[in-house]
């Protein structure tokens, strides 16, 4: 639909990137793609509440990890979050909290 290719997405990466083959890859793609201004590494920041107030969501790419703060900060902050089917997420969904999950 036309009305949707005129927005700007910006996918902004806000942390600690632990898995730095990954990281490469991610890098050596953008290099060639059209997209590449329209990806920001942010890094570690103390402010990540300012990311959350101009988020629509959050990706949150642990697969493995348990509660963790970021979760609980999004849906404060009242951005969606979409997890991994894993950990405690599906436990949240039983108990009536609402947000996309991933299967790996």
């Amino acid at each position: 639909c036309e009305r949707y290719t005129k927005k700007k997405i910006i996918l902004r990466f806000v942390g600690n990137i632990e898995d730095k083959l990954i990281y490469q890859e991610i890098l050596n793609y953008l290099e060639t793609s059209p997209f590449k201004s329209n990806v920001i590494f942010e890094g570690p920041t103390p402010r990540v509440a300012t990311y959350y107030h101009k988020a629509h969501f959050l990706i949150f790419p642990s697969t493995g990890e348990g509660l963790p703060g970021v979760l609980i900060e999004a849906l404060q902050s009242k951005v969606l979050p979409i997890t991994y089917d894993n950990t405690v997420f599906p436990e949240f969904l039983k108990n009536g909290f609402q947000f996309p999950q991933a299967s790996d």
